[in-house]
């Protein structure tokens, strides 16, 4: 039984060798690539930027909305089993805005809070439900 085990292993061990770390190569490499997409529900939007004399209904003190929005992140699974919904938040400048406008987030509109990762080289897209920012003038001139 031994004589058995022992040439399993000694018998062509230069290829069975090369076999075993090009298989873990393999491994890492698809691994460390896939690509998964993740809903994030509740994510607060905040609006930064308001034009004198313009107000946004819906506009809480601290500067989010009260509604919050759904957000699809397509990302290297790794990343996005790191993130967490309370870590994400949507960030918007409305500094040019005087009139109703549809929100279009991208990348950059996306601030993570967590510092430990930095998940922007690793999104692909984010997707997310269209809708209406309002602007009206402010009635408390």
């Amino acid at each position: 039984m031994k004589t058995l085990i022992k040439s399993f292993f000694l018998n062509n061990w230069q290829r069975k060798l090369i076999s075993f770390l090009l298989a873990i190569i393999i491994w890492l490499l698809v691994n460390h690539s896939l690509i998964s997409e993740k809903t994030y529900s509740n994510i607060p939007v905040k609006i930064k930027n308001v034009a004198n004399g313009m107000v946004i209904p819906g506009l809480k003190t601290d500067g989010n909305l009260e509604d919050t929005i759904n957000l699809k992140i397509v990302a290297y699974k790794k990343v996005l089993d790191q993130l967490s919904p309370d870590d994400i938040q949507v960030v918007l400048d409305a500094s040019s805005k005087d009139t109703d406008w549809v929100a279009i987030i991208q990348k950059k509109e996306v601030k993570f809070s967590n510092s430990l990762i930095n998940p922007y080289p690793y999104i692909r897209t984010i997707e997310h439900e269209p809708f209406v920012i309002s602007v009206v003038k402010s009635t408390s001139e």
